[in-house]
């Protein structure tokens, strides 16, 4: 027997109901701050815990939306959650809100808008198209944890606040697809960007970039496009570019390489488009241009080469667009 309770009991056709009874105030609260908790412990290790702590950080911004703004209401260990969590951290560390994308609907993470995944999931995210977009930021350690990025474009998104090659794609290892062009980025092109042995391409055009490219970049022999027209390069770029085997596009217009083209161009046989204006290239055009037997563009003007102009280049029997204007060539193009 139990003194002192009395509990209202209808009785109906159907058997005694009980009325329904709706959490305090200060359960609600403790429930919320116990998920609170539980989400921070589980991403822990994406996050620096220290930024949890940081009511205006974008991390805790991130799990916040998680929590109660997101429609999907995600457990901590939900596979979509630690995804869906570093995404918002990028959303929020940069003005996400202005982008005018659909990041804060139902949707599943990979039908969200510019962001695509690996064929058959819904959590693996292979690639982010964020250009011109207006982010205005940076790129967070968050996306490290994305281990089938391997393709990131964030260009014409000039109002980033980091302005050097942003430190974090440096530990990208297996991105094979990078896009920084008219990111207002400056500087010296860094030594570490030849951990990217996977880059297949690599595009930073209409920056502010200076200096020479590094020699480490040699290493990087699975590149096949390399567009990095309209920054203020200079040094030794055939000592680096004849190394990569696998090259199909090479754009390096409108920078100031000084140098003579060498011999060595011959060994580029997979070489489709070489864009070269607006140099200060020297010296004359080797006999071993008639070796690249895939060439379709071949645009050197406005150097300051000098010599006659090779008959071996008859031999590019794909050649389609040829540009040798603005030089001190001697004698006629080859047919």
């Amino acid at each position: 027997i139990i003194v002192g309770v009395t509990i209202p009991i209808t009785i109906s056709a159907t058997g005694p109901r009980i009325p329904p009874t709706s959490l305090r105030a200060e359960d609600l609260l403790a429930s919320r701050s116990a998920l609170t908790d539980n989400f921070e412990d589980y991403l822990s290790n994406i996050s620096d815990p220290e930024t949890f702590k940081v009511n205006e950080s974008p991390q805790k911004a991130a799990i916040n939306w998680l929590i109660y703004n997101d429609s999907m209401k995600l457990m901590p260990s939900d596979l979509q959650t630690i995804p869906r969590y570093i995404l918002m951290v990028l959303y929020f560390a940069n003005d996400g809100e202005f982008w005018n994308l659909n990041w804060e609907n139902t949707l599943d993470t990979c039908e969200w808008e510019r962001v695509h995944c690996v064929n058959g999931t819904k959590v693996e995210v292979s690639a982010l198209s964020l250009r011109g977009i207006g982010m205005r930021g940076t790129l967070p350690t968050e996306l490290l944890h994305l281990k089938e990025l391997t393709a990131l474009d964030i260009s014409d998104n000039n109002n980033l606040i980091e302005k050097d090659f942003p430190s974090v794609i440096l530990r990208m290892t297996q991105i094979e697809k990078l896009v920084l062009s008219g990111t207002g980025l400056k500087g010296t092109i860094p030594s570490g960007i030849s951990n990217l042995t996977h880059l297949q391409r690599l595009v930073f055009n209409s920056n502010s970039f200076k200096g020479i490219l590094p020699t480490e970049m040699k290493e990087m022999i699975n590149l096949e496009e390399f567009i990095v027209n309209d920054n203020n390069l200079h040094g030794d770029l055939f000592q680096i570019a004849t190394k990569w085997s696998k090259l199909k596009k090479l754009d390096v217009a409108n920078n100031d390489f000084s140098e003579q083209i060498p011999t060595e161009i011959g060994y580029l046989r997979n070489i489709e488009t070489l864009q070269l204006r607006k140099n200060n290239f020297t010296g004359n055009l080797p006999t071993e241009f008639g070796m690249l037997i895939s060439l379709k563009e071949l645009i050197i003007s406005s150097n300051s080469l000098d010599g006659s102009i090779p008959t071996e280049l008859a031999q590019c029997s794909p050649l389609e667009k040829l540009r040798l204007d603005y030089n001190d060539l001697k004698s006629t193009i080859p047919t």
